[in-house]
């Protein structure tokens, strides 16, 4: 991996322990690093620590979700319920 990717997928990953996430990821070649959480609040939090976590870098981020928080089903992937509940 590039070393900036390395360092984002750490910082993310530390983001998503800190904050009960499901983890981080990137997209093929890396284009794009991302991390999943349960919640829209959960994601705006480790969103909220980027900066300091990183001060040295620009980056683009944004929190927000695809699942319906009401019924908490998918709005746009067909993921079985259990997918949604964090496992322990």
């Amino acid at each position: 991996l590039a070393p900036q990717i390395e360092t984002t997928l750490s910082v993310l990953t530390q983001c998503s322990k800190e904050n009960h996430g499901y983890g981080a990821a990137m997209s093929g070649s890396g284009a794009t690093c991302f991390a999943i959480f349960p919640a829209v609040s959960q994601a705006e939090q480790a969103r909220s620590n980027l900066p300091s976590l990183m001060p040295d870098d620009q980056f683009w981020c944004w929190a927000g979700g695809v699942i319906d928080e009401i019924s908490g089903k998918s709005a746009f992937l067909n993921m079985p319920d259990s997918f949604h509940k964090k496992q322990s």
